[in-house]
């Protein structure tokens, strides 16, 4: 991805490119892996034939948790957002702590997410200074509507394979 949301509005468009049934897809920039969402969605590939690389292990994390958890991270962000809304700056920071400190791998997903939805575009130094407080202005933030799009990817990334590994290796596997 080049910036934030590079691919996902791109998708529909780049997936006209490819062949209508793909046996085997492999995404070596995974990002937010909206290609890889896309394809699934629309019966194009099996989840358990996708192969998703990056080298960011937040993202990374964040969609492992997803994956396997996606429910009880539902359900954390829900219980998040009655308490804190849409989000704010103290707990933004609280965030950005537990991405850098914590080694639960639950916790720095469900900080991610919130990071993800408060910070400016493309941000990937979790730092205090990214939290962007014009997302809240413009009816953005950790709001209800996308929290409930989470158990449906969830449930559509069962068996995707995510693995940290560079764009070369995802390629290379494709080769052979």
């Amino acid at each position: 991805i080049g910036c934030a949301g590079g691919k996902a509005r791109q998708a529909p468009y780049l997936t006209t490119l490819m062949p209508h049934q793909i046996d085997h897809f492999f995404e070596p920039f995974g990002g937010g892996m909206s290609t890889t969402y896309f394809l699934i969605h629309m019966g194009r590939v099996k989840a358990t034939n996708c192969h998703v690389g990056d080298l960011h292990e937040p993202i990374l994390n964040f969609h492992r948790v997803l994956q396997s958890d996606y429910e009880r991270l539902t359900q954390r962000l829900l219980e998040y957002r009655s308490v804190h809304g849409d989000g704010n700056r103290d707990s933004f920071e609280q965030t950005v702590d537990t991405i850098n400190k914590s080694s639960d791998s639950f916790e720095r997903a469900f900080a991610y997410y919130i990071f993800n939805r408060l910070s400016m575009l493309n941000f990937r130094k979790y730092k205090k200074s990214a939290f962007a407080p014009s997302i809240l202005t413009n009816g953005g933030g950790v709001t209800r509507q996308k929290i409930l799009t989470l158990p449906y990817f969830g449930a559509l990334f069962q068996g995707v394979s995510i693995n940290k590994r560079s764009y070369k290796d995802v390629l290379g596997e494709a080769v052979t």
